[in-house]
């Protein structure tokens, strides 16, 4: 992977900034300025090779899906952080392949390897996270209930987690959690097997913390009346460093005596004691 010992490089690279929307397969030489929106764990694959899934997005609000192969998806998942900003070059553009589970609905796609151009910018020219995830209010969940197509992004507390269970007609495991936010609406959170065993694992072990997490591109279903499905290009976000989460982190600690002993007498009560607080 490039490095900033060239400088020469880097201020060439850096000169050729271009925004996402003038990049083109077969465009050569060019530099973009993007920060981290989305990231996935280093998945590993029924091949036993691993592959690191990111958003991009640029000062225009653009956003692209990188991908990142075997054997270059640990090495980079530990370069990329979240919610930070660089310099990226000397990466490959394709057409989207929607064969294949999409997280940005953008004409192409971004395979970066280690010889990748990569630089973290100086603070002053981070790109700021303002607007930059659309989240869905729980309350408007019913207007995506049952779409094959329509998916929400949500941001909420997770209070209790339900033990694994295999659900025969899908042909894997699932775990449900329990998620609320200021609308006092608790609801369901399906994980399936691909997220257990990172993301689900890591909402477990921070239950007594009540993990305020973002959660992008889920389904919204009728089970159990109204709950939201992650799918296999939904992404958990945890530690957003946005208005949105600083807020309901602070709701969650105002009402942290309750979420603490609602599990055990279930969603009832806890929405019996919301409203007798309105």
């Amino acid at each position: 992977m490039s490095t900033s010992r060239d400088t020469s490089r880097t201020r060439q690279a850096e000169e050729k900034c271009i925004p996402i929307v003038s990049l083109e397969p077969q465009l050569r030489e060019w530099c973009i300025r993007v920060l981290v929106a989305e990231k996935t764990p280093v998945r590993t694959l029924q091949s036993g090779k691993t592959q690191l899934k990111l958003v991009f997005i640029d000062n225009e609000h653009t956003k692209i899906q990188c991908i990142v192969f075997h054997p270059d998806a640990p090495d980079l998942n530990e370069v990329l952080k979240l919610y930070k900003t660089y310099y990226i070059g000397n990466g490959k553009i394709i057409p989207l392949n929607r064969n294949f589970p999409i997280m940005v609905d953008y004409k192409y796609q971004m395979i970066l390897n280690r010889s990748a151009y990569i630089k973290a910018t100086e603070k002053e020219e981070e790109l700021p996270l303002d607007n930059i995830y659309q989240l869905t209010p729980f309350a408007q969940f019913p207007d995506f209930m049952g779409s094959s197509e329509d998916r929400v992004d949500v941001l909420c507390s997770v209070i209790h987690f339900h033990p694994v269970h295999f659900v025969a007609t899908k042909g894997k495991n699932v775990q449900e959690f329990v998620i609320v936010n200021q609308e006092r609406c608790p609801m369901l959170l399906s994980l399936w097997e691909e997220s257990l065993h990172e993301e689900g694992q890591r909402l477990v072990n921070n239950i007594h913390k009540n993990p305020v997490i973002l959660a992008t591109r889920l389904a919204v279903t009728s089970f159990h009346g109204i709950s939201v499905n992650a799918q296999p290009n939904s992404v958990l976000l945890f530690d957003a460093p946005i208005a949105e989460a600083r807020e309901l982190e602070s709701w969650v600690i105002q009402f942290s005596f309750i979420l603490a002993i609602a599990p055990p007498f279930g969603l009832l009560f806890i929405i019996v004691f919301f409203h007798s607080e309105e």
